[in-house]
């Protein structure tokens, strides 16, 4: 298996992929296309707001500030991040149900503490000079389309991409029992993409008023996709503290997104019964429908506001993170663990 498909399967990606493994393939009917519409935008209203703490996934390094670049030894350091934040059960709950995937709920504490969003970065952070401040960069990513066997699945299409950096400033220097405080600004840009083969059957959408008149639009076991992306203004402030071989530390942050999510069932598009010309108006009259299926998109605009903390383990130049994070406004949770070269 090529890396990038083992680094996806490692990740699990998406909201997607969890909510239909127990989902059998069955003909699915909607009464009409805003009963089609409220899925998707269901599914969209409730991820885009687990977007803002999933994106800060990667650069939550136990230190407060890494020091300078021009010192001795030059502060800089890279390494790797992987973890998961949540999507609350609920905002869901009726998208689930619709799509005849209820059996989420067997899921073990997924109505408690939610569904997972994985993410992974590689992360570098380079010390400052003459001012006290730190520059840090991330990315992560799965090319676009890359396909992976999922037990249960099948074959899943996958798109991920998180690249962020920041700029941290520190404001206190750790003297006796005083901690490093540090204040940073960042933005980070997220993309997810997911498409699943074979877990819906057939599925038609009935009633759909054209100009040519009312038709049913039928879409033969079509493939389902999610797909998400936010851009995320990022503000911070952490506290940090050597003890030892370990470094505790604490943080807040606030955020603002910009978010876009949706998705649909992409197959050919037909009218069940009716005629070419009935077929070309829906495509025409109806921006839900191109000549590739049915499909979804929602803007969603708002703050975010979490606190973040955990340790790292120190060894020499080896550091071994542990962060758990927790969004007041979306009440989501995530955790990460990273290991780092740091100077």
């Amino acid at each position: 298996m090529r890396t990038t498909g083992r680094v996806a399967v490692v990740l699990g990606l998406a909201v997607a992929a969890l909510l239909f493994v127990s989902a059998p393939a069955y003909s699915q009917d909607f009464s009409d296309i805003d009963a089609a519409e409220k899925v998707f935008e269901d599914f969209a209203s409730g991820v885009a707001g687990a977007l803002p703490l999933n994106s800060s996934i990667g650069l939550n390094w136990s230190s407060a500030h890494i020091g300078q670049v021009l010192g001795f030894p030059p502060r800089f350091g890279i390494g790797l991040t992987m973890g998961a934040t949540t999507l609350p059960y609920s905002a869901l709950g009726s998208a689930v149900d619709d799509l005849g995937a209820s059996d989420l709920k067997d899921v073990p504490f997924a109505e408690v503490l939610g569904l997972p969003i994985a993410g992974y970065t590689v992360d570098a952070r380079i010390g400052g000079f003459i001012l006290p401040f730190d520059v840090g960069l991330k990315v992560g990513g799965i090319p676009a389309n890359t396909s992976v066997p999922v037990p249960g699945l099948g074959t899943v299409d996958m798109d991920y991409l998180l690249v962020g950096g920041d700029v941290r400033y520190r404001v206190v220097e750790e003297r006796g029992p005083l901690p490093t405080v540090s204040v940073g600004v960042g933005f980070n840009y997220l993309r997810g993409k997911i498409g699943i083969d074979g877990v819906l059957g057939d599925v038609t959408i009935q009633s759909v008023e054209t100009s040519e008149g009312t038709v049913d639009v039928l879409l033969e076991d079509p493939s389902l996709e999610f797909e998400w992306s936010s851009r995320v203004l990022d503000f911070k402030v952490q506290a940090s503290k050597d003890i030892l071989i370990l470094t505790p530390y604490l943080g807040l942050g606030a955020s603002y997104a910009w978010s876009e999510a949706g998705g649909g069932v992409r197959t050919r598009l037909n009218v069940d019964g009716g005629t070419e010309e009935q077929r070309q108006a829906v495509i025409d009259e109806f921006d839900q429908f191109d000549t590739d299926g049915f499909s979804v998109a929602s803007n969603v605009q708002g703050f975010g506001l979490r606190t973040f903390g955990g340790f790292s383990v120190n060894v020499l130049i080896a550091r071994l993170d542990f962060t758990l994070m927790y969004d007041f406004l979306g009440q989501n949770i995530g955790a990460t663990t990273g290991a780092r070269i740091q100077l």
